[in-house]
C-alpha cells in the first residue's frame, strides 16, 4: 500500500498555491471602490453660494464607505472655506419628492491661495444611512476675494472589506 507522504518540494507547492489565492482575492477586494464625478460648475465666483449646474445625482447602492474628493485652486491669497452641501434620497429611483429638502450633510475645505487644493474626507456611516442616492446641492465660496478655479467634485464609493 503507498502512502503519501509530504516533502518540502510539496510544501513549497502548497505554500505557493495559497500565498497567490490570498493576493488574488486581497487584490479583487482592494479594486472594489470607484470615484464618480458630480460634473459640477467649474468656477464658483467670490461670496458666491451656487445651487445651479450641480451635477448628476450618484448612486451609493450598497457601499458601505462613502468618501468627499474636492479639487479647486483660488484666483487671491484667500483662505476661507468653501462648504459643500448634499441631499440624499433613500429610494431606488428618486424623484423631486424624495430628496431631502433641508440637507443635513455638509462638508467644509479652506482655500490656500492660488495653490492647487486637493481634499478628502470621508462623509460619516450613520449620515449615509440607509441612503440610495446623493446629489450636491450647493457650494459656497466664502472668500470675498478669490473665485475658485479648476472646481471638480467627486464621491469616492468603497465596499466594506
Amino acid at each position: 500500500m503507498n502512502k503519501f507522504i509530504p516533502t518540502t518540494k510539496h510544501f513549497a507547492i502548497c505554500t505557493l498555491f495559497f500565498a497567490l489565492l490570498a493576493l488574488a482575492l486581497h487584490s479583487s477586494r482592494a479594486a472594489d471602490a470607484s470615484r464618480i464625478s458630480f460634473g459640477c460648475t467649474n468656477s464658483i465666483a467670490v461670496s458666491t453660494t451656487i445651487t445651479a449646474n450641480m451635477g448628476n445625482a450618484i448612486p451609493l447602492g450598497d457601499h458601505t464607505s462613502v468618501g468627499l474628493e474636492v479639487h479647486f485652486a483660488g484666483s487671491e491669497a484667500g483662505t476661507t472655506g468653501v462648504i459643500y452641501s448634499f441631499a440624499r434620497a433613500n429610494t431606488d429611483t428618486p424623484v423631486a419628492a424624495d430628496w431631502e429638502t433641508v440637507p443635513l450633510l455638509t462638508a467644509g475645505f479652506a482655500q490656500n491661495g492660488i495653490v492647487a487644493v486637493v481634499g478628502y474626507t470621508n462623509l460619516p456611516v450613520a449620515a449615509i444611512g440607509a441612503a440610495r442616492w446623493i446629489k450636491l446641492v450647493s457650494v459656497q465660496n466664502q472668500d470675498a476675494d478669490a473665485v475658485l478655479t479648476n472646481h471638480a467634485a467627486y464621491v469616492v464609493l468603497k465596499r466594506g472589506l
